[in-house]
């Protein structure tokens, strides 16, 4: 005996059904609508429910393996460099979900390090990047050279306690979309409309 019904609240009993002769019933399944949806809806709903699961970011590895050329949207002739940050999950035996890269520009890891600090202040003191600079940052043998200062900075951060969770690393390990909230100032831009 299957009954459908499109509410969602949850039923305790059968009386509240209105069903008649239960009793020669050896199971009774009460179904959602949305129980019957296909599968690529459960998995949008399963991709939402894990963005608002928390995350134990100390069981997380992460190493910046290599550069990544894009093109520069300013001028399309030239390219700048990005770090290519990998992400290994140790938590997730799942081989499609425990290993992944994000790219990330120079500028995406000082956003990153101005908003944690915003939230946790001294407990970060020894968590530090090299002071930022603003000309000549999209060089592949700048962007190089700090490529180990860059990983062991985020190495150190997930070894935090008070980031274990942090919804902001957790972003910045995860989103396709620049890390920048719109702080991403053109310094070129700046001075020539100021000039």
């Amino acid at each position: 005996m299957v009954f459908y019904f499109s509410d969602t609240r949850s039923i305790s009993s059968l009386d509240m059904l209105d069903i008649e002769n239960t009793d020669d019933a050896d199971t009774v399944t009460v179904a959602s609508a949305s129980s019957l949806e296909d599968d690529a809806q459960f998995d949008d709903l399963e991709h939402t429910l894990e963005q608002f699961t928390p995350h134990d970011l100390t069981t997380w590895r992460v190493t910046i393996p290599r550069l990544g050329a894009r093109p520069d949207p300013e001028n399309p002739k030239k390219q700048f460099f990005v770090f290519i940050v990998e992400i290994r999950r140790l938590d997730v035996t799942d081989d499609g979900h425990s290993v992944w890269n994000v790219g990330r520009k120079y500028t995406e890891f000082y956003t990153l390090d101005q908003k944690l600090k915003e939230f946790h202040g001294v407990e970060l003191e020894d968590c530090v990047l090299p002071p930022k600079k603003f000309i000549g940052t999209k060089t592949q043998e700048f962007i190089e050279g700090k490529k180990e200062l860059f990983e062991n900075y985020l190495q150190k951060l997930l070894t935090k306690p008070v980031l274990k969770g942090s919804q902001l690393l957790y972003n910045f390990f995860t989103a396709e979309t620049a890390f920048d909230f719109g702080l991403d100032i053109k310094i070129g831009k700046l001075c020539k409309s100021v000039g």
